[in-house]
């Protein structure tokens, strides 16, 4: 058993068990197309001259309270179809972690095809809050605004949405940083894998005042088990646009009624919320929550997270006129590590890695202790999921 990263020779075979596996492109026709792609990043292991399992690290960044923090994705974990069941995935999938971590990416993340399995990784579940709109609640139709359906795999309304999606993202938590290069390769490949509607990117509708962009609205199935289902999978606007959203999700629910749906989903993060909406009942929670919506995080390197984070802590210290130092340590403990926090160099907290993760991410959390210091450290932030977040 060897593990190898790829070159311009084996990558050939990663490509080969990647489209056996997935029945996809993906791998040639877009990871290896973005100008961040590295053979590095492919991790890749060997039985004698077989190759038997792959994992993709995905260089990414992903916006936590208004800053850019990188991280790594992993995908395109993949076994060779009569060499499961050995073990093999597990090996690729720890490799590609401490690769991570000697690599210095603060977090990494990825969605998985099986929580339960993740676990043992150390990776943490996080479900975004979503909520859900009856149409049978009228929206009031904001005036001033031009909605229009767009094409979003031509490359000029990729470029418009591309933008406002830049300037909605500035101040949020969740979002993956989406350079347009990325956005242009994951739409080429949906079209060539012959995708079109209901895919999470079409329809697409377009909101204009004085023929200016101001805000755009993706929709596509809630998951890919209820096709007969509707969600707005990204609702993004200009700041000083929020009556373009309002418009826009009145013309996603025309769509929707033309469908003969009786409601719409969306998720509910900082700057989305619908008038007339409501939280989901349970039926409907387990109808959402699905390995597609879910997104499970873990440290990647700790040292470089924590050169992001105390920062951050101490700028909302400053905010919420909080004297002080701030440290946080981590100790192993199997997987998942366990971080204790420093006040003035006392110890005020003590939580395992996957709260940790809530807490970062600003979800509501629970750390065994309500002070006022934990609370300024670690605000709610009401985190946005994005189902076009490639990966």
């Amino acid at each position: 058993m060897e593990i190898k990263q790829a070159n311009q020779i084996n990558i050939k075979d990663a490509v080969k068990l990647s489209a056996e596996v997935f029945n996809s492109s993906f791998l040639n026709t877009s990871i290896m197309k973005e100008e961040q792609f590295s053979y590095k990043n492919i991790r890749l292991l060997y039985e004698g001259k077989k190759l038997v399992s792959m994992a993709c690290v995905l260089p990414r960044e992903i916006y936590i309270d208004g800053i850019k923090v990188k991280a790594a994705g992993i995908a395109g974990v993949a076994t060779a179809p009569d060499e499961r069941g050995k073990g093999y995935a597990a090996v690729i999938t720890r490799d590609a972690l401490e690769f991570i971590k000697k690599e210095g990416y603060p977090l990494t993340y990825l969605n998985p095809y099986k929580t339960s399995y993740y676990k043992q990784f150390g990776f943490s579940p996080v479900m975004f809050p979503f909520k859900v709109m009856d149409l049978d609640d009228k929206l009031k139709i904001q005036y001033g605004y031009a909605v229009k359906k767009a094409d979003p795999l031509k490359k000029n309304n990729i470029r418009t949405m591309a933008q406002i999606h830049e300037k909605f993202c500035a101040d949020k938590t969740g979002p993956v940083v989406r350079p347009l290069n990325t956005w242009v390769l994951g739409c080429k490949y949906i079209h060539k894998e012959g995708l079109s509607e209901g895919v999470g990117i079409s329809p697409a509708y377009i909101a204009y005042k004085n023929k200016k962009a101001c805000g755009y609205l993706l929709m596509g199935p809630v998951n890919h088990i209820e096709k007969n289902t509707l969600k707005i999978s990204e609702l993004c606007y200009l700041p000083g646009h929020e009556e373009a959203a309002k418009a826009l999700a009145a013309k996603a629910f025309e769509y929707v009624k033309q469908k003969g749906l009786n409601k719409i989903y969306y998720d509910n993060g900082k700057g989305i919320e619908i008038e007339g909406s409501r939280k989901p009942v349970k039926k409907e929670i387990d109808l959402y929550i699905t390995p597609k919506y879910i997104r499970m995080y873990r440290i990647g390197n700790f040292e470089g997270l924590k050169k992001v984070i105390v920062p951050l802590i101490l700028k909302r210290f400053k905010k919420a006129g909080i004297n002080g130092t701030f440290d946080m340590k981590r100790t192993e403990k199997g997987p998942r590590g366990k971080i204790t926090f420093y006040y003035n160099q006392k110890i005020i907290a003590q939580v395992n890695e996957g709260i940790f993760m809530k807490m970062v991410l600003g979800i509501k959390y629970k750390a065994g202790s309500n002070s006022k210091i934990l609370k300024a450290a670690f605000p709610l932030l009401k985190p946005l999921y994005m189902d076009f977040d490639f990966l």
